[in-house]
């Protein structure tokens, strides 16, 4: 599910869907990705995204989306905590448009939910 900027992990809506336990994933960027600056701008607007890069007026949009997005969904999730919660450790350079990524973020959300749901398991166990 993605609510995009006002409701990055829906728990609420989902909780309005099931009253099973809610199982949450955020993937959104760290609060404190940094930013990549150079000097000469528009030789950085031209040839970055040759690189592979995104242009500084693109980091300086997606910084100003991540901050509110991170505060937002740290207000909805202390209001309406997930059953569980479970933030895989992506590559803080890793962008949204970085779709040849794609399974190394998969990948590093199935080894996050496995740890985390084996480590639950244990929980339950030890207190049976």
């Amino acid at each position: 599910m993605d609510g995009g900027l006002l409701n990055n992990v829906p728990v609420d809506v989902i909780r309005t869907m099931t009253h099973l336990p809610v199982l949450a994933v955020d993937v959104a960027a760290p609060p404190d990705r940094k930013l990549v600056f150079e000097d000469n701008f528009l030789k950085r607007i031209r040839e970055t995204y040759k690189k592979g890069q995104r242009p500084l007026i693109i980091e300086l949009f997606m910084k100003a989306y991540d901050i509110p997005t991170h505060v937002l969904t740290k207000v909805r999730l202390s209001l309406n905590p997930p059953a569980l919660l479970i933030r895989p450790p992506l590559d803080p350079n890793l962008k949204v448009e970085d779709f040849k990524r794609l399974e190394e973020a998969i990948e590093a959300g199935y080894r996050e939910a496995r740890a985390v749901l084996s480590e639950q398991v244990q929980l339950l166990e030890e207190h049976r």
